[in-house]
């Protein structure tokens, strides 16, 4: 078995430079120069990178954190809350409107929705269906 895989290293390697020599000879001197700085660059780039982490993760473990001092603090007493069983009393405000003045505890004002013809008539929908009431210029909404 030993032998097995000593034999497909040597014939993998022959391979390697055999391919090399063969595209080497066909291969732009332009592609092999940048292939070559290519290499250049990791050969320099991972020594390097291995070398910084190792650093950096040396200091992280050398460093040590002083002991924090312990505080006591007084129980926080537990929030109340209604049993299961009991009613919820939900309002559609999120806040009771109490000392607020009228015109902010009316309903919204309706929305109203128009439809622009072809030919530039304006129809406001009265309702979800499509047909509704052509609209004269002088009752057309100003932001229109």
């Amino acid at each position: 078995m030993e032998r097995m895989s000593k034999a497909i290293a040597v014939s993998l390697v022959l391979f390697a430079i055999v391919f090399a020599a063969f595209a080497g000879s066909r291969v732009d001197q332009v592609t092999i120069a940048l292939l070559g700085g290519a290499l250049i660059g990791l050969l320099v780039a991972v020594p390097s990178t291995l070398l910084t982490m190792a650093i950096v993760l040396r200091r992280r473990d050398e460093r040590v954190d002083s002991p924090q001092p312990t505080v006591h603090v007084p129980p926080v007493p537990q929030a109340h809350w209604p049993p299961p069983n009991h009613p919820a009393q939900f309002s559609a405000q999120p806040w009771p409107l109490i000392s607020a003045p009228a015109e902010f505890n009316l309903p919204p004002p309706r929305r109203r929705f128009y439809v622009i013809g072809e030919s530039g008539e304006v129809r406001e929908l009265t309702d979800a269906t499509i047909d509704g009431e052509v609209v004269e210029d002088s009752r057309r909404d100003a932001r229109l």
